[in-house]
């Protein structure tokens, strides 16, 4: 029974979110576009070097290691 209210509730906030609207008079120029590709690839670059620095402690996290018996074995080398 709730799930049919559920279904029901949600036909009735789509119906009311997309049939109602009215049309909106925006512009958007090439411009923004490529702004909005730039910062995606920003934000994907800053991930992936924020993993690079972080990977040890992830990696000792996930096999329940000590991250600093690996950074011993650096400094003999």
């Amino acid at each position: 029974m709730k799930t049919k209210f559920g279904v029901v509730a949600a036909l009735v906030l789509w119906w009311s979110a997309f049939m109602t609207a009215r049309p909106v008079y925006a512009y958007l120029d090439p411009g923004a576009g490529s702004f909005l590709f730039q910062l995606l690839i920003g934000a994907g670059v800053s991930a992936l070097f924020l993993l690079k620095i972080y990977w040890k402690k992830i990696k000792s996290f996930v096999t329940k290691q000590d991250a600093d018996a690996d950074d011993d074995d650096d400094d003999e080398a």
